[in-house]
C-alpha cells in the first residue's frame, strides 16, 4: 500500500515535463513498478537513477546540475 502514490506520480510527471521543457531529451521514461522503495513514506518522493550501464561516472555526476535546476523549478512551481 502506498498512500502517496498519486502525489508521487504527479510530482514525477511535473519533473518529466520540466525536464523536457528546459533540457529536451535529458530524462528517460517514467517506469511504474509494484515495489515501494520507501516511496510510501512521504509525498513528493522520487527514485532517481543517474545514468545507466552505458554512462560513465563523470557523465552521471554531470547530470546532477541540470537535475538540480529542474528540481528547483518544479519545487518553486515555475
Amino acid at each position: 500500500y502506498n498512500p502517496y502514490i498519486q502525489d508521487n506520480l504527479a510530482f514525477s510527471l511535473q519533473m518529466q515535463i520540466a525536464s523536457e521543457q528546459y533540457y529536451p531529451g535529458f530524462a528517460r521514461h517514467i517506469y511504474l513498478k509494484a515495489y515501494r522503495y520507501n516511496l510510501h513514506l512521504l509525498p513528493k518522493s522520487l527514485l532517481i537513477e543517474a545514468g545507466a550501464q552505458t554512462n560513465t561516472v563523470e557523465e552521471a555526476m554531470n547530470a546532477m546540475e541540470p537535475f538540480s535546476v529542474i528540481l528547483d523549478k518544479v519545487l518553486k512551481g515555475q
